[in-house]
């Protein structure tokens, strides 16, 4: 606190100006109302209109970039759909070609299988005859060793037999066995 001494020696205490209302309120007034205007005119005039024009332009770039973004977005979302357009008919295609494969590849298996089939129906056959010839020849020859046989027992059991009699005796003997 400041002291002030007058002309009578008084001491008189002064206060801190700006609580001073008395003496300083007017120029206190004075200057706050002038700085008020000035600061008021710089902001008005100057600072705001550009703060507002920086504002708008993000807004505007904002909506710009949200519009592009949709834009992008729905293009990416027909692309997808186009996508999985395109893999339904690659599956469908893949499909169609498998099918196709399997049913050719069946075709030319049972075309090999009826082949495979009418040879060994041919070499059955063909086993078939050849063991019938055997079976004829062998039982020629059996008739032929039975016959021998029975007049070799007969000659050895002292019986005289007519050779064509025991020819005729093991060809009964044997037809009725077949």
């Amino acid at each position: 606190m400041a002291t002030d001494t007058d002309a009578t020696g008084k001491t008189e205490s002064v206060g801190f100006p700006p609580f001073d209302q008395v003496d300083t309120f007017a120029s206190q007034a004075f200057w706050f109302l002038l700085t008020f205007a000035i600061l008021y005119l710089v902001l008005s005039r100057l600072i705001l209109p550009r703060i507002g024009g920086t504002l708008e332009r993000r807004s505007d770039q904002l909506a710009t970039d949200m519009d592009e973004a949709e834009r992008l977005k729905d293009e990416s979302v027909a692309a997808q759909a186009a996508l999985d357009q395109r893999l339904a008919e690659a599956r469908a295609q893949a499909r169609s070609s498998a099918d196709k494969a399997k049913a050719d590849a069946d075709a030319m298996v049972a075309t090999e299988t009826q082949k495979l089939e009418a040879e060994l129906d041919e070499r059955l056959g063909q086993a078939e005859a050849r063991i019938r010839e055997v079976r004829q020849a062998a039982m020629g020859q059996v008739e032929d060793v039975a016959t021998d046989t029975a007049s070799a027992v007969l000659e050895h059991l002292g019986v005289s037999a007519d050779a064509a009699q025991v020819r005729g005796a093991v060809a009964n003997t044997v037809q009725g066995n077949a």
